[in-house]
């Protein structure tokens, strides 16, 4: 959830970009390209790969970028496209899109690169992505959304909430309330605009669903619930059942911290985003490893998945093979991202030890904006189910 709080400051030489103006960092930021994966549909879309900065400048980046084919091939699978991409002075994002098209075939998941190159007043860390394009043609979906078995093969059940009843499971959740301030994260440590409460107006529990509400009122409402120091795992297979908010400035999360925190400190306790979902992009969500040491702000590896239809509209399953130094990340049991310990390379590997769950609703913040004229509210996550699997 604390995405954008990963800025590191490098004392060092000044140097200029090419345009002649001093960039007001003492370093120029690295520019990344991040890996995605997109699920092929019966219309041409836009497959959005993110191009980032590890820090803003006060003059504007600017990168080509270049697809190439792999398995993929260009006016088959996709358009092919070369482009110069700027990210404006105080910025750290910028998307390019690449159209995805239809080829009517049931076939292997296929790959195509998306290459940097050229960098301006910024330096390539990561110089090419993958787009995996994945065919999902006869893909088994009910009308209420996808749906996985209690029972898993080769696990135990540990644990499971199914969110029956009228209450939230006091041995398994605390709220937590405010905006932050009181434990020195004014805005939740992301410059977010709502007040967290434990109020029915907020948070409802109803025919075996958990459903988290973001109101508009003083100026913005909603909730976050935490199992810390009630239920905390290390390893196994995590399922969560959910339908997402959508709208600009709405950030739904579902997201685990570091049992450890209060001794390491954020981020060395380490982070994970099971899902992450800005409402501007509702049929985009994300999964992202947090790691680095104590206040030098958040290293991460992420990638996103694009559904064929917005997370709003039914139940998706957002799932964790978490294991020994590696986790995956799975959407309708699809892989769409992975890490190992060989990803932290320079900063400890925190994610072998416990940690504890967290979901909430934020309004506003770093990374999705403000809320505008044409964000609806109230906006709603609704949870089914969360179960947590351990291998026999």
């Amino acid at each position: 959830m604390n995405r954008l709080i990963f800025f590191i400051v490098i004392l060092g030489f000044f140097s200029c970009g090419d345009d002649g103006v001093t960039p007001s960092s003492s370093v120029m930021p690295e520019i990344n390209i991040s890996s995605l994966n997109v699920v092929e549909q019966s219309a041409v879309f836009d497959a959005q790969v993110e191009i980032s900065l590890s820090q803003t400048t006060d003059v504007v980046v600017s990168v080509d970028v270049e697809t190439i084919s792999k398995t993929a091939i260009a006016g088959e699978d996709f358009e092919a496209t070369t482009v110069t991409v700027d990210i404006p002075a105080g910025q750290s994002v910028q998307t390019v899109a690449v159209p995805i098209l239809v080829d009517g075939k049931n076939e292997i998941d296929e790959t195509f690169a998306v290459k940097l190159s050229g960098a301006k007043n910024g330096t390539i860390k990561f110089e090419e992505a993958t787009v995996l394009i994945k065919d999902r043609d006869e893909a088994a979906y009910t009308e209420d959304g996808y749906t996985t078995d209690a029972d898993q093969s080769g696990y135990n059940l540990v644990w499971s909430d199914e969110f029956d009843g009228t209450e939230l499971d006091a041995s398994s959740w605390t709220y937590e309330l405010g905006n932050g301030c009181d434990i020195g994260l004014c805005g939740w440590g992301n410059n977010e605009l709502q007040i967290y409460t434990d109020t029915e107006e907020n948070t409802v529990l109803a025919d075996g669903t958990l459903t988290i509400t973001a109101r508009e009122d003083s100026p913005y409402s909603s909730a976050r619930i935490i199992t810390k120091d009630k239920r905390a795992f290390r390893f196994g297979r995590i399922d969560i059942r959910a339908k997402l908010p959508e709208g600009q400035g709405i950030w739904p999360a579902i997201w685990m911290l570091g049992s450890n925190i209060d001794e390491v400190s954020w981020p060395a306790t380490g982070e994970i985003d099971i899902m992450e979902l800005v409402g501007h992009e509702p049929a985009r969500s994300h999964g992202t490893a947090h790691f680095g040491n104590a206040g030098e702000g958040s290293q991460f590896r992420g990638n996103s998945f694009t559904l064929r239809e917005d997370f709003s509209e039914r139940l998706h399953v957002f799932s964790l093979l978490w294991k020994n130094n590696s986790i995956q990340w799975y959407v309708d049991e699809t892989l769409f991202h992975s890490i190992n310990a060989d990803d932290t390379a320079g900063y400890s590997y925190p994610f072998n030890r416990e940690f504890f769950f967290i979901m909430n609703v934020a309004v506003g913040g770093n990374w999705p904006g403000e809320p505008d004229d044409t964000t609806v509210f109230p906006q709603s996550m609704e949870v089914d189910y969360i179960r947590v699997f351990q291998e026999k």
